[in-house]
């Protein structure tokens, strides 16, 4: 009990005490108080204070004829406090009354128990004489009064007291499951998650010993890891400067330093053994080079005296010595040039004779002259060659006479024709159609009846006749789009534009128009979900309110306070004026209010009657009375009465304690069941809240107060899963944050800076505040611009070279060209043009003869050109046709098909390298695919092939909570073959990853399961 639990038999004695003698003990539950204070105050005045002993025990005399408070706590407790008057004895009793009144045990408990101690701002008893007994007594007119508050105390004390415990039980756990993670992350090796678990049980023991000692241990280790490895990673850094300095000795001293440490790396021992190697070879090279610089000197004076076979002989066997030396190579390559110049200027000297007399026999006088003249550059001191061209000159005079107009008018036609179509080709290649369709035309004037400008005109008509139609139904779907999006029909706007887009996919306008659509809808969304939240928090605040108010009304109400209820439903219809719940009970208390004024009276008259039955010994009638006023209004003195009454009923009083123990026990479980789940609600343990309140539910079916206790711990819950979400998304953010770092640092490790900073912008993108990412892409964009510059110079390089070569290819071009319309004299100048760039390139010239035996051949060879043309215009057709098509299939993923058509392309034209480019790339694809499935079904087992059965083809992703974790669970399916991966989070902050059952590292299960 919370006051006197028990109070000793009292007898009568006849010594006189001048003082009353009190003592008793001081408990918190079973266990006794020692140092507990015991106060006296004495006439409203401090008067002493006394400790308890050992054993909780105190002893107390108090005056007679005062008025005493007394007292007792602790520190670190409550104080109650029991109120004393010794004034109230009579003189003339004193000598007849045993003034001792023992065996008091006052319970407190300590202050941090959620408990409501509002009854302790009064006394929890009250002792005074009893002139019935004759004694000191407990005042139990006093204690009835509190006695329902004692009772509230004491079923919040126990319910404390047991919510208490299970805290406490649920923190040993905690802590015990942290020391044995922590413990086992230490034997593992994992010193950073192993002070994580420490932490966490410091956090729940903070005076505990053990996880500070491992804290610091695991500290020490990291400390001596990190050190470790700065030593290691240094040494390497040295011996690996000095390896690329070729200071072998150096290098190896600081590999065998690095070895020392870490005897079991391969990369030091490597590094050894190559240093070692590089010494050995360098003192064989050193006694090799003497030998190797005097057969040198003799081949290099054999050259310069241009005994060529002689130095190339010499080259050899100074290559024989160093076979690495590039000198000799060069000197060979050299000597063969100018034995092959000389064996080739021979040879075609003689083949261009040969060839001008033959186009002599033949009457081909310009192939002839273009010969002789060949053989006469070869060999510019040769009398025949110019023999030989002065006689097919004078023949070519008397020809020259009569072919040369005819032959200027052909010329002149032909060239027109040419320049016309390739304008038209050009305008018809930019898809300028009208302008090509006007110049097929003009060349048509030219050479009437001619099919390529006359099949060009027919494509070109179908292409102008689709483009109409194109535009039209691309003007038009625009059109329904933007009189949709005027009337804020934005659905049906972006499927317009997106319709207009699928017709014109480069156009600008639909594009910009669907990412606005896109920017209006999520604006629009938000607008919506903020209102909905914000109207949602409205009503539970309002809803709130009205509860708080209608529960402390219905409270009153139940106690029969209305005054003080009536306001309270009155603010309650305020708040709701909808709920009846209030109105109801208004009508209620008025009525009860004008019934209460007559049931008082009545209640009067019949405990009037009462008395004076009780007084005349009719107790019988007497009762009638009584319960007849209780009948009318619950009050205590027809309570006490009907007591009396029942005390000499002894029969009749034991059934009605009966009773009341029964409903005491009834409202006891009740009101413990509630203790314990509101602290549980305060807790924040709201699943087992909700159960207890619901157990009580079961004991007092009709009361509201759990109901609305269960609807607020669901509410609680669910705003609580949306800050668990919340968070789950800022982690989500953090991971993918070092994520896109790590890819960023990734990409400048292979120099790839534009892909690092653009990982790096994402990376601020989801954390703008943060500067590790922003210090990342300065660094990145520093890199950049240095490599920019690099790449710069180069290619500035390259430009000059460039510029000659295109200055090279231009005249060559230029030649080509003109000798490819069959200006010849033209295509020579441009020859003779080319060679000034590079004059050692045999091409130019090889050219400038063949220019010289085409200009007789113009007439033979002008038909067979254009039938060839003709041909090669109908293969380009069909190939371009071929490739459309495969380029089509390929993008489709249709690979077996496109290499088809890629392979019939590349029998038209052999020396394409684009189709064989694609069947190239489609082969590699079709391998990697294959590897890939074998790779994925790899060491599979009947639990991966039953995977494949029970889930389908791609990614299949679940979340639960099992025990004490939570877990995420991703089934990968591809053919026949399916991997389970298992994300398991526990309670005390601890992640696991599994493959198939199996643990498995963070980075490859994130790496293996990104969509």
């Amino acid at each position: 009990m919370i006051i006197l639990l028990s109070i000793p038999a009292l007898s009568f004695a006849q010594e006189k005490y001048p003082k009353l003698e009190i003592n008793g003990k001081v408990v918190d539950g079973g266990n006794r108080l020692d140092q507990a204070y015991v106060r006296v105050e004495k006439d409203g005045e401090i008067d002493r204070e006394i400790r308890t002993d050992s054993r909780g025990r105190f002893d107390l005399e108090l005056e007679l004829f005062h008025e005493f408070m007394l007292y007792f706590g602790k520190e670190g407790y409550i104080t109650k406090k029991i109120y004393v008057d010794t004034r109230t004895i009579p003189e003339d009793a004193i000598s007849s009354t045993y003034l001792r009144y023992g065996g008091w045990e006052v319970e407190i408990f300590e202050n941090d128990l959620d408990v409501n101690t509002l009854i302790l701002d009064k006394p929890i008893g009250k002792v005074k004489y009893d002139p019935n007994y004759g004694q000191f007594a407990n005042d139990k007119g006093y204690t009835k009064s509190i006695q329902r508050e004692l009772d509230q105390l004491v079923k919040d004390l126990e319910a404390a007291r047991e919510a208490e415990l299970m805290r406490q039980e649920q923190l040993e756990e905690d802590y015990k499951i942290a020391i044995e993670d922590g413990d086992r992350f230490m034997e593992e090796g994992d010193y950073e998650n192993a002070m994580f678990q420490y932490e966490g049980a410091l956090q729940i023991k903070p005076d505990e010993r053990y996880p500070q000692k491992q804290i610091e241990k695991a500290k020490e280790k990291l400390s001596e890891l990190k050190d470790e490895q700065q030593r290691y990673s240094s040494f390497l850094t040295q011996g690996d400067d000095a390896f690329y300095e070729e200071k072998w000795e150096e290098a190896i001293g600081f590999y065998e330093q690095a070895l020392s440490m870490k005897p079991e790396e391969e990369y030091p021992q490597n590094q050894i053994e190559k240093a070692r190697k590089k010494i050995e070879e360098s003192k064989k090279r050193e006694e090799l080079k003497e030998e190797y610089d005097k057969v040198i000197a003799q081949a290099d004076k054999a050259f310069n005296n241009e005994q060529l076979k002689d130095a190339k002989s010499l080259y050899k066997k100074a290559l024989d010595i160093l076979d690495d030396e590039q000198y000799p190579n060069d000197q060979i390559a050299k000597i063969d040039e100018q034995l092959e110049a000389e064996r080739q200027k021979d040879e075609k000297y003689a083949n261009a004779m040969e060839e001008g007399d033959r186009q002599m026999s033949q009457r081909n006088y310009r192939q002839a002259i273009s010969f002789y003249q060949s053989a006469l550059d070869t060999k510019p001191d040769e009398s025949e060659p110019k023999q030989k061209i002065q006689e097919a000159q004078d023949i070519l005079a008397n020809i020259a006479e009569k072919e040369q107009a005819e032959q200027e008018r052909l010329a002149k036609l032909e060239e027109e024709y040419n320049n016309l179509i390739a304008q038209a080709d050009e305008a018809f290649n930019n898809e300028e159609w009208s302008s090509a369709k006007d110049l097929y035309q003009q060349a048509l004037t030219k050479k009437k009846g001619e099919q390529y400008p006359t099949s060009q005109l027919k494509i070109i008509n179908e292409k102008l006749g689709a483009i109409a139609e194109k535009d039209e139904e691309y003007n038009t779907a625009m059109k329904r789009a933007e009189t949709a999006f005027k009337k804020q029909e934005y659905t049906d706007a972006q499927s317009l534009y997106q319709e207009a887009l699928s017709i014109k996919p480069g156009a600008e306008e639909p594009k910009e128009m669907i990412a606005k659509i896109d920017e209006l809808l999520a604006e629009i969304a938000a607008r919506k979900e903020r209102e909905k939240e914000a109207a949602e928090r409205a009503e539970r605040m309002k809803q709130a309110k009205y509860d708080s108010l209608v529960n402390l009304a219905d409270a009153a109400f139940d106690n029969e306070e209305y005054k003080d209820a009536r306001p309270l439903y009155q603010q309650a219809t305020q708040v709701k004026p909808d709920e009846q719940h209030p109105s109801i009970r208004l009508r209620e208390i008025s009525e009860l209010i004008d019934e209460r004024e007559a049931l008082e009276a009545e209640y009067k008259r019949y405990v009037t009657q009462g008395d004076q039955l009780f007084g005349s010994g009719k107790l019988e009638a007497a009762r009638g009375k009584y319960e007849a006023a209780l009948e009318l209004i619950d009050q205590q003195y027809p309570k006490d009465q009907i007591a009396k009454i029942d005390e000499r009923f002894a029969e009749k009083k034991e059934e009605r304690l009966a009773a009341e123990r029964r409903e005491k026990a009834r409202n006891q479980k009740y009101d413990s069941l509630i203790a314990i789940a509101d602290n549980q609600f305060t807790d924040s343990l709201y699943n087992d809240a909700i159960s207890n309140y619901e157990k009580a539910l079961n004991v007092k079916a009709n009361e509201e107060y759990p109901v609305s206790q269960i609807e607020a711990a669901k509410g609680i819950q669910e705003e609580l899963l949306a800050k668990k979400r919340a968070k789950e998304e800022l982690e989500r953010k953090k991971e993918e944050y070092i994520a896109l770092i790590d890819q960023g640092d990734a990409q400048i490790e292979e120099e790839a800076y534009k892909t690092a900073i653009e990982r790096y912008e994402s990376a601020i993108a989801l954390f703008p505040d943060r500067e590790k990412a922003k210090e990342k892409k300065r660094k990145a964009e520093e890199l950049l611009a240095e490599k920019q510059a690099e790449e710069e110079a180069a290619r500035q390089a390259k430009l000059e070279k460039e510029r000659k070569e295109k200055e090279y290819s231009d005249a060559v071009a230029a030649g080509d060209k003109a000798f490819e319309s069959e200006n010849y004299e033209e295509a020579i100048a441009s020859y003779e043009n080319a060679q000034e760039v590079f004059p050692d390139r045999s091409y130019p010239q090889n050219r400038i003869e063949e220019s010289k035996d085409k200009i007789a051949e113009l007439e033979r060879l002008a038909e067979q050109k254009r039938q060839e043309e003709e041909r090669q215009r109908r293969l380009n057709a069909e190939y371009d046709s071929l490739i459309a098509v495969a380029d089509n299939l390929f993008k489709e993923e249709q690979f077996s098909e496109a290499r088809s058509r890629y392979e019939n392309a590349q029998n038209i034209k052999p020396n394409e390298s684009y189709p064989k480019s694609q069947i190239n790339t489609i082969v590699q694809i079709m391998e990697e695919r294959r590897k890939e499935a074998t790779r994925f079904a790899e060491g599979a087992t009947e639990f991966n092939y039953q995977l494949a059965e029970d889930y389908p083809e791609g990614r299949t992703e679940e979340e639960f909570e099992e025990g004490n974790k939570k877990v995420t669970r991703i089934v990968i399916v591809k053919g026949d073959v399916g991997h389970e991966y298992l994300k398991e989070e526990y309670s005390w902050g601890q992640t696991f990853y599994l493959k198939d059952k199996k643990r498995y590292s963070k980075t490859n299960w994130l790496e293996e399961t990104k969509e």
